[in-house]
């Protein structure tokens, strides 16, 4: 199991209010302020086995909080559900994710920033 699909386990129902759940934090609502950078540093790492960036990290990170493949999890999830047509479909697809590099590219997240 890769990077981007541990990521896809880490979505929790709590995240459709737009926060982002972290087990060693508090909910905080997402900040776009560096998500440009996150995004490049998570494609770099997506498809290595090496979670210790992204996942399970809460109190080993200092420089940043802890477990952001949850937060870049969601926002894939988001842009998903955004561009759909058919919203009771998205949120089906969301939840039962077959193929996660598919559904990555249907979303189209990161595109904008490419």
């Amino acid at each position: 199991m890769d990077i981007i699909e541990t990521a896809r386990l880490q979505i929790r129902p709590d995240c459709h209010l737009g926060y982002h759940y972290s087990p060693y934090l508090p909910s905080v609502r997402p900040s776009n302020t560096h998500e440009k950078d996150l995004w490049y540093e998570f494609r770099k790492d997506m498809d290595t086995r090496n979670f210790s960036h992204w996942l399970y990290n809460g109190f080993q990170s200092k420089e940043r909080p802890g477990d952001l493949g949850s937060l870049i999890g969601y926002r894939i999830s988001q842009a998903y559900y955004n561009q759909a047509l058919d919203k009771p479909q998205a949120i089906h697809d969301i939840l039962n994710i077959q193929d996660v590099k598919q559904f990555l590219q249907v979303s189209q997240y990161g595109k904008a920033s490419e």
